[in-house]
């Protein structure tokens, strides 16, 4: 601040309000070199009453000659100012700082707003669970059921992360008692599309209301019709396998995200299966591996830019569920990195004790967040998981949380 326009500023007046992780390829010098480089940028805010016109003697010779000017701008403005910032050039270095400033404008807001923010405090002797399914998507329990029953396991912090819908963090009644004592962070699963296992995107802490996530989600709905229409078609090719209308309808018309667990459901009803896991194991992940392909996935890209430009925290879910050795996975998280990723999900329950480990180094390793969920969705589609359990046990303390208290 000195440097830049010659005001003293009172530490103590300085609060840090975000902290940025980035992994920076080809970053533009001015001798036209480039960077590759880690970088964690924090970010402060502070009041003060101060006369600009005061400070013109912080110019340099050349910022006088173009006619530079330091002034105040209301905050409603700086936004539409930040986005319109012309890069004619389209210089990287431009991009780039508008793309930061952006969502710290976004966090800044959210604060003078007065929301609520997270006091770790007031939870130092509860646990954390960031990652669970209610009704809207493939569990058993609403939204208001899942905050209950966090209450009364003594979870202090939970986040209802529901496959490419919002449905669920939307539909929660904050008339009930239980809501006063469990902080409950917005959230959302990602679907992201790859070849080889499983990829999801957990977002945290965004906007509910943004625009473009929910125009997204929209056109996510329609994609989830159409992958299950994909694995009904395969289940009556390879199998035979054909069910109701009436019960195709009843699925089709659900509000929520539609997937295989739903189907797994149905295969049960007729007698196909015993238990959802056993519907997955004879039918589902083989029809799923023959339908993949054609299904209308969004790029991880998407799915973390999209988090991020509502203001939120993106963590890769479940790393285990990419089936690749560590080697590809360190790779691919290092080119996640570079697209945007903040966090790592370390603590889950489908995590061994050795791959929790190793999750967390690579977390270290690369300044990640560190997340913790259970995963639950209720006692017919995962009946070993309960919810704030992961294979660690319980968990009382995050990164995640730590940054955006702060």
């Amino acid at each position: 601040i000195k440097e830049e326009i010659g005001i003293d500023l009172d530490e103590n007046l300085a609060n840090l309000m975000a902290i940025f992780n980035y992994y920076q390829k080809n970053y533009p010098k001015r001798n036209g070199k480039v960077l590759n480089r880690k970088i964690t940028t924090y970010y402060y805010k502070a009041n003060m009453n101060i006369d600009l016109s005061k400070y013109k003697k912080s110019l340099t010779e050349k910022e006088v000659k173009d006619k530079f000017k330091l002034k105040w701008i209301k905050q409603d403005k700086l936004k539409d100012l930040v986005i319109n910032n012309p890069n004619d050039n389209n210089n990287p270095r431009i991009s780039f700082m508008n793309s930061e400033l952006i969502r710290i404008l976004d966090i800044y807001n959210k604060e003078d707003k007065n929301q609520e923010k997270i006091n770790i405090k007031q939870f130092k002797d509860k646990s954390v669970d960031m990652h669970m399914h209610s009704i809207y998507s493939d569990g058993e329990l609403t939204p208001n059921e899942i905050v209950k029953k966090a209450y009364e396991n003594n979870i202090g912090v939970i986040s209802i992360t529901d496959h490419d819908t919002l449905l669920g963090i939307k539909n929660i009644s904050y008339d009930d008692i239980e809501t006063k004592f469990v902080k409950i962070i917005p959230g959302i699963e990602l679907t992201a599309k790859t070849n080889k296992g499983r990829m999801h995107i957990l977002g945290y802490d965004f906007d509910i209301d943004n625009k473009e996530l929910n125009d997204k989600i929209r056109k996510l709905k329609n994609n989830s019709i159409y992958s299950v229409i994909a694995l009904i078609n395969q289940l009556k090719i390879d199998y035979g396998i054909t069910f109701d209308s009436i019960d195709l309808k009843e699925l089709f018309s659900f509000e929520g995200n539609v997937g295989r667990p739903q189907l797994a459901k149905l295969l049960i009803k007729y007698g196909y299966s015993e238990s959802v896991q056993d519907a997955f194991d004879k039918y589902l992940k083989d029809a799923y591996s023959k339908t993949r392909k054609s299904n209308k996935g969004i790029p991880y890209e998407e799915c973390i830019n999209l988090i991020k430009n509502a203001g939120g925290i993106s963590v890769l879910a479940h790393p285990n569920q990419l089936e690749l050795n560590d080697y590809e996975l360190e790779s691919k998280i290092k080119e996640m990195i570079l697209n945007g990723l903040d966090g790592i999900e370390v603590y889950h329950s489908g995590h061994s004790k050795e791959e929790t480990k190793k999750y967390l180094k690579l977390a270290e390793k690369y300044n990640l967040l560190v997340s913790a969920g259970s995963d639950y969705h209720g006692k017919i589609v995962k009946p070993d998981v309960e919810l704030g359990i992961t294979s660690y046990g319980r968990v009382k303390k995050l990164t995640l949380l730590d940054v955006k208290s702060k």
